[in-house]
């Protein structure tokens, strides 16, 4: 995978930025990677404008399109970068950033004969006013675009670069979501499954598929539902379970346990997600509230973004430490307006444990609002 970053200031390219790239494998956080390099140019225009080291980070919302739910992880990487470049970020700063994301083809190496499927951010600096500072573009590649546009797709672990692809720019265009009874999938041996708690007694919700390929589950204010991870597959996977573009273990009092933690699902078995992981005996049910009340909403996700209302799994072969992972698993991988809000207190138990990751092999996204 790579970055290009192209920032334009005053109409006139700013020279040391344009065509910066970062290479990384295709299980690294690429997005942090380019974020980084955005908060050098940031810092450069705060110093040579003689602006405060503050910022305000706004919305990064996906084209309406994409009806996507990760631009609150844009959002949240940005910040992370920017406290770590020495910019403080808080509401009430002078300048501010903000941007959109949409999907494009490119290609992600000059001598690739073939396209990749690219997330191209805009982001716009701006002082107290308004008044655009500069507008930073990036490009960047990889499977970590998948789950932040909510692409459903099922990618072959062995094809090669060029097959790999053409087969996601093929299931971006028209997915292979399907459905297995009231099972969501996109067309690998994963799926999801949304069921409403009804006074302790689990009732399967129905999904459907519009015709652009969009999975739909109807919920309503007041439900409490969970979310049922299905492995088919006859090896563990490691999944990342997003709602409303916010994971589900952002409010973690664990320590060991924050927002880039993932469920393990065994072999062809399931494992049900009741609410929001507060500790490993504690969670919070998943209850659809109003906007204002959500967990989205607490953690700056737009309600006008596109954002809320859907819910997204991504699923990665897992194997115990120094062990064998799947032989279909590529070698060389490194280790490595509707909302949901937090509902009433349930009791549910987890094992924390420590795993390798191999490659994404499948994302699934869930609408529940329209």
């Amino acid at each position: 995978m790579r970055t290009i970053l192209t920032w334009i200031t005053a109409g006139t390219l700013l020279l040391g930025f344009a065509g910066a790239t970062v290479r990384a494998n295709e299980t690294e956080p690429v997005i942090a990677q380019a974020m980084e390099k955005v908060c050098v140019a940031v810092m450069k225009i705060l110093q040579d404008e003689g602006r405060k080291h503050e910022i305000i980070v706004g919305d990064i919302s996906g084209m309406p399109n994409l009806k996507a739910s990760g631009g609150v992880e844009l959002a949240r990487q940005l910040e992370l970068a920017l406290e770590r470049a020495g910019i403080r970020v808080h509401d009430d700063a002078d300048t501010q950033l903000m941007g959109t994301f949409n999907m494009i083809q490119d290609k992600a190496h000059p001598d690739h004969d073939f396209d990749s499927l690219a997330m191209k951010i805009h982001l716009k600096l701006m002082d107290e006013f308004g008044k655009e500072l500069a507008e930073p573009e990036i490009l960047v590649y990889g499977n970590q675009i998948l789950q932040i546009a909510g692409i459903n797709t099922h990618i072959p672990p062995q094809s090669t670069p060029k097959e790999k692809q053409q087969e996601i720019i093929r299931q971006f265009r028209k997915p292979d979501t399907g459905l297995t009874g009231n099972q969501v999938h996109a067309g690998g041996p994963f799926a999801i499954e949304v069921f409403v708690n009804n006074s302790g007694k689990l009732l399967s919700k129905v999904p459907s598929i519009d015709t652009k390929g969009r999975p739909f589950v109807p919920l309503h204010h007041g439900e409490e539902y969970v979310v049922r991870l299905h492995n088919h597959a006859d090896f563990e996977t490691a999944v990342t379970l997003v709602i409303d573009g916010v994971n589900v273990f952002v409010n973690s009092q664990d320590p060991g346990l924050k927002a880039d933690s993932k469920f393990i699902v065994k072999a062809k078995s399931a494992v049900d997600i009741p609410g929001w992981f507060i500790t490993k005996s504690h969670s919070k049910a998943f209850e659809i509230g109003g906007y204002l009340e959500s967990v989205a909403a607490q953690k700056g996700v737009q309600a006008s973004s596109g954002k809320v209302g859907t819910i997204t799994a991504v699923f990665q072969a897992s194997w115990e430490v120094g062990g064998r992972p799947p032989a279909d698993e590529p070698s060389g991988n490194p280790k490595g307006g509707k909302a949901t809000k937090e509902g009433r207190d349930i009791t549910k138990e987890y094992q924390q444990v420590t795993r390798d990751f191999g490659v994404v092999r499948s994302t699934i996204s869930v609408r529940y609002d329209r």
